[in-house]
């Protein structure tokens, strides 16, 4: 379900006053008139105005209030029972002959043994692919601070979401973050290790 609230970046279940204060706000930043007939900002205008309609009208929005909470409240993880286990019988432990002790501890080694060679083979495995991913990063197209919005939704693609807090806008790409002020990229956070930046300039 598409949430309204986070189209125009304030809280949910909003009041009036919020809702048309960010509408004024965004409606200004992102018409196509300002940014070029850009079809990123385009197509985010368009979002701004449905999420407006809906949220301006008293009557629309408590409907869309209650589909809000219902499919909040669908989505819920159901609480999970503990299983239920039959009762161990008490019984005595049988003793174990000497060669089966032996045989056991043949085993037990043999495992062991197994579980180092696994243990290296990951992480050969592993060093390579990460060898893989940075020369593949260094190919591909990146972005730093100091570069435009147009020039991050080129390079990056859209955001997943977009926060406006005070005179910052924040796109979201999955869990990383790029902070835009004044229209260009102030500072990012590549915490999902998704965004094209250069290597050697990774943030945490």
């Amino acid at each position: 379900m598409m949430n309204y609230y986070k189209f125009l970046g304030v809280k949910d279940f909003a009041s009036m006053e919020e809702i048309k204060t960010a509408y004024r706000k965004l409606s200004k930043k992102f018409h196509p008139d300002v940014n070029d007939n850009d079809p990123f900002f385009e197509e985010h205008f368009k979002e701004i105005q449905i999420a407006y309609e809906v949220l301006s009208d008293r009557r629309k929005k408590a409907r869309y209030d209650d589909q809000l909470r219902n499919f909040r409240t669908a989505n819920e993880p159901p609480l999970q029972k503990p299983e239920s286990r039959p009762p161990v019988l008490n019984r005595k432990p049988k003793k174990q002959t000497a060669p089966a002790l032996q045989l056991s501890k043949r085993a037990t080694q043999i495992i062991c043994l197994l579980c180092v060679v696994l243990a290296l083979i990951l992480l050969f495995l592993v060093e390579e692919e990460k060898e893989a991913e940075e020369n593949l990063a260094k190919k591909l197209l990146s972005f730093s601070i100091g570069i435009s919005m147009k020039e991050v939704n080129r390079i990056q693609g859209r955001p997943t979401n977009i926060e406006y807090l005070d005179s910052f806008e924040i796109w979201h790409y999955d869990s990383s973050l790029v902070v835009f002020k004044n229209g260009v990229v102030s500072e990012y956070y590549n915490r999902g290790r998704n965004l094209k930046v250069p290597p050697e300039s990774v943030q945490p």
